[in-house]
């Protein structure tokens, strides 16, 4: 059944990695709507969300329970079948939380701010702690299960960025790692700071949140006033309502790269 749209609207497109996604609003409105979308959302964002509250309050790093594996299982990060040794948690992810370099960052800390070709900046801040947690891992947990772990703690700062993701920036990163490169070698032309090269392939990201910062706004507006046929509810707002007051722009890009297979 075709949606009743309110009088006056517009569509609103975005360009993400570098192609149309027209109508962002109503896609994004389809994933809601899809089955099984609810468990994802009530379990996984707001989870993220509380995630961000928590550490608001100026709290301790040791938000990385079970739930937080459980929460990242929910969209994909597939820990409990590609990690067999033992329990991702045990095993890494609370070592690793212990010794991380937390003081770098905080919850006020914003992706769209972390440009990497400013050596010794947000970037690196950021970097030195995905990376704590990604050197040295165990077979079954990679890039995609730390992403997804620590976009938990710090949904804001961190992707989530995976193989679909990847594939649909692909045609983008070179240009994206011969500038950062060149920028920082500049900047820092004595090498004192290290070249965390692995971030280039989300800088195109960053670059599109950038541009395209105002009509992600527009959009959010959008998510809650369209009609959504899923009358579901979490924290007593409707399921559209809650996500366009809480999804932060890196999930929506993420729900709309997915809803869009043929970007």
């Amino acid at each position: 059944m075709a949606r009743t749209l309110p009088h006056g609207y517009r569509a609103t497109t975005l360009i993400l990695a570098g192609s149309p996604v027209p109508d962002a609003a109503e896609l994004i409105l389809e994933y809601f709507e899809a089955p099984g979308t609810f468990s994802t959302v009530d379990y996984f964002d707001r989870a993220a969300r509380d995630g961000r509250i928590y550490h608001l309050t100026g709290k301790s790093h040791d938000a990385i329970t079970q739930s937080t594996i459980d929460a990242a299982n929910w969209i994909g990060a597939q820990l409990t079948r590609s990690y067999t040794a033992g329990t991702p948690l045990s095993d890494w992810f609370h070592p690793q939380e212990i010794s991380a370099p937390w003081h770098r960052i905080d919850a006020t800390r914003l992706f769209i701010n972390a440009d990497p070709s400013i050596p010794g900046g947000e970037y690196d801040d950021m970097s030195s702690v995905w990376f704590h947690f990604f050197d040295g891992h165990p077979k079954g947990i990679g890039a995609v299960q730390v992403n997804k772990v620590l976009h938990q703690i710090f949904p804001g700062l961190f992707p989530l960025f995976d193989d679909r993701l990847q594939k649909k920036y692909k045609k983008l990163m070179p240009a994206e790692a011969s500038r950062i490169n060149e920028a920082r070698k500049t900047a820092d032309p004595h090498g004192l700071l290290p070249i965390s090269d692995r971030f280039f392939e989300w800088e195109p990201m960053r670059l599109d949140m950038i541009r395209e910062s105002g009509n992600l706004a527009t959009v959010r507006k959008q998510i809650e006033e369209l009609p959504c046929s899923n009358h579901l509810e979490i924290d007593g707002l409707p399921i559209n309502v809650w996500a366009g007051r809480n999804l932060t722009d890196l999930r929506l890009i993420d729900i709309l790269l997915w809803k869009r297979p043929s970007i």
